[in-house]
């Protein structure tokens, strides 16, 4: 059978919940902090077997005459905001990998930038609960409307300063000043906080500080980041930033040279396997505010949100244009599919219970488990209720959709 069941390789990250992910599917407690759950081959994480521990590329190997995959899946449970990030495109990380070894850098060093030559594209999806990030520069005209009502709550000098600059300067200019600091930034900052912290006005009650109010969008995305961040310029520059609250089931992709930051909830995600991070603010890891810059793309426009393709049997395919890995959702109550895989993929189920049949092997996967599949398995049939991911490096054709009878 090439069918594997694959261990819990866990990141501890102070960013994750005590006991987020085992909470999430029913595991045993923990009161670890678990941020993220890694499956597939990336060298700082990779899977293992459960049934000997095995390495996952190893099985491979055997099953498919490869070692590697061309994407990473994880399951995301940030409680606190990550960084304020941009990742680079594939030609940015070639040439920034390239002088870094040349200068000597150190791969584990603190400092250092480009952690391979690949780019770091990031498709993120919503499970229970939902989840909430900052992403893509938003139009300057949204975020100036969006800093003059929450302007209205109190004295503000500085913010008044930042719309200005914002009118005269444009956003990259802007945003350079905001990043490099100073105390005109840091007075800014601190102002943000105490509008955030001001009692509602009279105006904001009329408009509705509920929902998608802008005002109320903003005035949470401040507190949540002063709390953990407090004085941070990334505090600003979130105001610039299209505020995303996904609900289960809806989706999020990151290109090269968009910034953003995670919040928190609960996602999975599906990237390319690179660690290349550059950041701006927000973190207690290594800023650099010059390379950030460098790679950042700044043309405003719509929340980067990717729309789903979904067939007449209710399955949600995730499928990002270029980038080579895709992922699908099966998402309901007595259902069954099947479908062709054009290489080694891995299966997750977040909700019930489902049958994974192919032609070598069949296995059960309940909430909480995670399955490596071999191409070789091929066509394969999934069969139950819940919610069942695969995760495939490029396109999986959906071959028959039918409900199964109950």
């Amino acid at each position: 059978m090439a069918i594997a069941k694959l261990s819990r390789t866990l990141a501890h990250y102070p960013w994750g919940g005590s006991g987020a992910i085992s909470e999430l599917f029913g595991w045993s407690a923990s009161d670890k902090p678990e941020a993220e759950w890694w499956l597939g081959v990336h060298p700082v994480r990779p899977s293992t077997l459960a049934a000997d521990g095995g390495p996952l590329a190893q099985w491979l190997q055997r099953y498919d005459a490869r070692s590697d995959l061309p994407y990473l899946f994880k399951v995301l449970a940030p409680t606190m905001p990550l960084s304020l990030q941009v990742h680079p495109s594939t030609e940015q990380a070639h040439e920034g990998y390239d002088r870094e070894v040349q200068q000597g850098v150190s791969l584990d060093a603190s400092n250092r930038l480009f952690k391979d030559r690949f780019a770091k594209p990031e498709l993120v999806v919503a499970l229970e609960g939902g989840f909430h990030a900052l992403a893509g520069v938003r139009p300057v005209t949204q975020t100036i409307d969006a800093l003059t009502e929450l302007r209205g709550r109190s004295d503000a000098p500085a913010v008044d300063d930042y719309i200005s600059r914002l009118e005269q300067d444009g956003i990259a200019q802007t945003l350079g000043w905001l990043l490099r600091g100073g105390e005109d930034v840091l007075e800014l900052v601190g102002q943000l906080g105490q509008l955030a912290e001001a009692p509602v006005t009279q105006g904001d009650r009329a408009e509705g500080m509920t929902g998608h109010n802008p005002v109320r969008l903003a005035t949470d995305t401040i507190l949540r980041l002063q709390k953990h961040f407090p004085g941070d310029a990334g505090i600003a520059v979130a105001m610039l930033l299209h505020r995303v609250d996904l609900d289960p089931g809806e989706a999020l992709f990151v290109d090269a040279g968009v910034p953003h930051a995670y919040l928190e909830g609960y996602a999975v995600e599906l990237m390319a396997p690179s660690d290349n991070v550059l950041r701006g603010g927000l973190t207690t890891k290594h800023v650099d505010v010059e390379a950030f810059l460098d790679v950042v793309v700044l043309q405003p426009g719509d929340a980067p949100r990717l729309t789903p393709e979904v067939d007449d049997s209710g399955v949600s395919t995730y499928r990002p244009a270029g980038h080579g890995f895709q992922l699908s959702r099966l998402h309901g109550s007595g259902l069954q599919e099947r479908i062709t895989l054009s290489g080694p993929s891995i299966v997750l189920c977040t909700a019930g219970s489902w049958q994974v049949r192919g032609p070598r092997g069949s296995i059960t996967a309940s909430r909480g488990e995670a399955w490596a599949v071999s191409q070789s398995e091929s066509p394969l049939t999934l069969e139950g209720s819940g919610e069942l991911w695969w995760a495939s490096p490029s396109e999986v054709r959906q071959q028959v959709s039918q409900q199964v009878p109950q």
